[in-house]
C-alpha cells in the first residue's frame, strides 16, 4: 500500500475575511490580502525591492509576476512609506498615561 500523506497548508485571512493559503499570491484586488501577503513574505518583498531599483525594474516585475502584482506592490510600498514617515514625526510614549477619561 502506498504511503499516503495529507499535507495541511497554513492559511491566513485579511481584515475582510478572505482566506489564502500561505505561499499563494492573492488572486484578487483586495488591498488587505496583498498587504498580509507582502508582510508575511519578507524574502519575496525584499527581492521585489531589489529589482525595483534596477533600471526598468517596474517593467521586469510586470513581465515576470504580472500587472496586478506590480500594482499591489507599489500600493504596499507607498503605504509602508507613509507609515514610516508618520511614525518618525511623533514622539514615543515614555511614561504611562495616568489621567482618567471622564
Amino acid at each position: 500500500m502506498p504511503n499516503e500523506t495529507t499535507i495541511e497548508h497554513q492559511r491566513y485571512s485579511c481584515k475582510q475575511g478572505h482566506e489564502q493559503k500561505t505561499g499563494d499570491i492573492p488572486n484578487n484586488h483586495c488591498d488587505d490580502c496583498w498587504n498580509v501577503f507582502y508582510w508575511s513574505h519578507a524574502e519575496f518583498t525584499k527581492a521585489l525591492d531589489a529589482v525595483m531599483f534596477e533600471p526598468n525594474g517596474a517593467e521586469i516585475i510586470e513581465a515576470v509576476k504580472g500587472k496586478k502584482t506590480l500594482e499591489q506592490y507599489l500600493r504596499f510600498r507607498a503605504t509602508h512609506e507613509l507609515i514610516k514617515v508618520d511614525t518618525e514625526h511623533h514622539e514615543p510614549v515614555t511614561e504611562p498615561i495616568t489621567e482618567e477619561i471622564s
